[in-house]
């Protein structure tokens, strides 16, 4: 099991562990951390690694996720998703771009360094033992 306490989730499938979070992009620069939620552990962590690329790391090794979502909540009102990209375990990373819709064509895309700009997440995991093989 991982090295945090966490909370009872009523599901229909035991030991699972759900991870939500939310960051501000900032147009071109890194993320604004101060303004990464949830304020106490957040057990993750945001960088930017390209245009609308962001690479979330976990502070723990969670073996087998079972889903995740994302939304985008995005100022100027632009047609605008998140998609979800690579989970890798071992590295405790999970990939995610923005993506907008302009003039018909959907590309990636850097949200401006607004307030009301921001990337919420929500990703369910199979809490197995650190290094063990999902079932």
């Amino acid at each position: 099991m991982a090295n945090v306490n966490t909370f009872e989730v009523h599901n229909l499938g035991p030991e699972r562990v759900l991870v939500c979070g939310s960051f501000r992009p900032q147009g071109t620069g890194a993320v604004v951390a101060a303004d990464t939620s949830p304020q106490s552990h957040a057990g993750f962590s945001v960088a930017r690694t390209g245009v609308g690329d962001y690479l979330i790391t976990f502070d723990d090794v969670w073996q087998d996720m079972q889903g995740c979502f994302f939304s985008a909540r995005e100022a100027a009102g632009a047609p605008t998703y998140v998609q979800g990209g690579d989970y890798v375990a071992a590295s405790k990373t999970l990939a995610c771009t923005i993506m907008q819709e302009s003039a018909g064509t959907t590309a990636a895309t850097d949200l401006a360094d607004d307030v009301d700009n921001r990337v919420s997440f929500m990703c369910f995991f199979k809490n197995t033992a650190v290094g063990a093989a999902s079932t």
